[in-house]
């Protein structure tokens, strides 16, 4: 029999779900992300890609849903970089591409509204790297993928020369 404190508690948290778009009951929730991951593996086989790598998504994949049915989430709740920044320190995962994965191919089927979005925002630089950035990519045709390295590189000099005072105009090459 519960006491007074206690049912309140539990009408309190059950409000608090309720209001914050929480399921009351999550079975539907982790039924649908239960199918939602058997369809993704039948995709990627039907994609072609190698049993040694749906193996893995699969084994990370059964990771994430023990991981979510272990709380309650709403079905957006489970595809926010915040859950899976959660899931990977709790597992102590260092990457999650299964994950991401999942959410892509969710957003492709209209399940979702977004995929999980990548992990930080590029740094805002001041104007002259910027200029540089847009120069290399022009000049260079430079991929993507090369823009974000220097970005990143040049985010740590700017960080660097900020911290001891140095204007990036008094650098000269020896």
């Amino acid at each position: 029999m519960l006491d007074i404190k206690n049912r309140e508690l539990i009408e309190w948290l059950d409000r608090w779900f309720k209001e914050h778009g929480y399921p009351q009951d999550d079975t539907a929730v982790l039924h649908d992300l239960e199918q939602a991951i058997g369809d993704y593996l039948l995709w990627m086989t039907g994609q072609g890609y190698a049993d040694k790598t749906i193996g893995g998504y699969k084994r990370q994949l059964n990771q994430f849903f023990v991981f979510i049915k272990g709380r309650r989430f709403s079905w957006d709740g489970i595809f926010t970089l915040d859950t899976l920044k959660w899931f990977q320190k709790v597992r102590a995962l260092p990457h999650v591409h299964a994950v991401r994965g999942l959410s892509r191919y969710l957003l492709e089927q209209g399940k979702v509204p977004r995929p999980i979005p990548k992990g930080k925002a590029p740094v805002d630089l001041p104007d002259i790297y910027e200029q540089y950035l847009a120069y290399h990519k022009q000049s260079q045709q430079a991929p993507d993928r090369k823009i974000k390295a220097v970005r990143r590189v040049l985010a740590a000099l700017h960080d660097h020369l900020e911290r001891h005072r140095i204007k990036l105009s008094h650098l000269t090459s020896t």
